[in-house]
């Protein structure tokens, strides 16, 4: 019988918010380490320098929006919940 989650990387989880610093920094404070992915190919050097600067606002928009929280494996259900509640506490202070 094959799991529902056979062969599924746990890469990224992503959501977005239009206060990515601050939550950011706040999680940080309580150490809950994110990311941010990634950059958009047309703001990346290469593309810059080949076809100029070009203007995509969606992927802007995404970009300056998004942070990737804490996702793989062995992250325990305990940590799992410490991440919901201290988003929760996050956007409930604000």
């Amino acid at each position: 019988i094959s799991n529902y989650f056979d062969g599924h990387a746990f890469h990224l989880f992503v959501i977005l918010t239009d206060k990515r610093t601050e939550l950011y920094n706040y999680l940080r404070e309580n150490k809950i380490l994110t990311q941010i992915h990634y950059i958009p190919i047309h703001q990346m050097p290469y593309y810059i320098n080949k076809y100029g600067k070009q203007k995509f606002k969606d992927a802007e928009m995404y970009y300056e929006n998004c942070i990737s929280l804490p996702i793989f494996p062995s992250l325990s259900n305990s940590d799992q919940a410490y991440i919901i509640e201290s988003i929760k506490s996050f956007y409930e202070q604000i």
